[in-house]
């Protein structure tokens, strides 16, 4: 029996092609992500982060993050990067529409939301307009804090500021990115 004429480096079954590669990337996130969700929908409870962006290119993102107990719950909490998405706009309501979308998608246990991190930007925490507000209406449970990681970028920007030396050096730091 006489062996076929194959090449000993297939080009579409290797990590080395670029095609194989990301097929190879999104298997491994696909399964990730299952695990996430199960893990997510079998605790108690979970509380969401999220912040909107613009970037350079002027379009808006959506990032969420999820805390959650795994198993019994008595283990320390997960903080995992669940989503990030498009957004139209910076409004509450292009906010809202994109974490149901997340919370479709996922199919996660609405009733289990118990809590919700955000900057202090008056798209997310306005009184009578905001997202909090708004998922609030939803989620009557819902607990809100502002994200510590805001605040914390809050108080170095007021540190700075006070302190007359750091500010020069703000300055001249800026002046030498130009």
């Amino acid at each position: 029996m006489e062996m076929p004429n194959i090449s000993a480096v297939n080009d579409y079954g290797t990590y080395e092609n670029a095609v194989s590669g990301r097929e190879f990337l999104l298997a491994i996130a696909s399964v990730l992500e299952e695990k996430l969700i199960e893990e997510v929908n079998t605790s108690q409870f979970f509380f969401i982060m999220v912040d909107e962006s613009t970037d350079r290119a002027l379009e808006s993102h959506l990032i969420t993050y999820v805390t959650y107990l795994e198993g019994d719950g008595i283990d320390q909490p997960k903080i995992q990067f669940l989503n990030l998405q498009d957004l139209p706009n910076g409004t509450a309501i292009s906010i809202l529409e994109a974490w149901k979308k997340t919370n479709n998608k996922y199919d996660l246990v609405q009733n289990h939301l118990v809590g919700l991190a955000t900057d202090g930007a008056a798209s997310m925490v306005g009184v009578h307009e905001g997202f909090t507000t708004k998922l609030k209406r939803e989620v009557l449970h819902l607990f809100r804090t502002h994200c510590i990681a805001h605040r914390e970028a809050l108080t170095s920007k007021d540190v700075v500021e006070a302190i007359t030396p750091l500010t020069s050096l703000e300055k001249l730091s800026n002046r030498l990115h130009e």
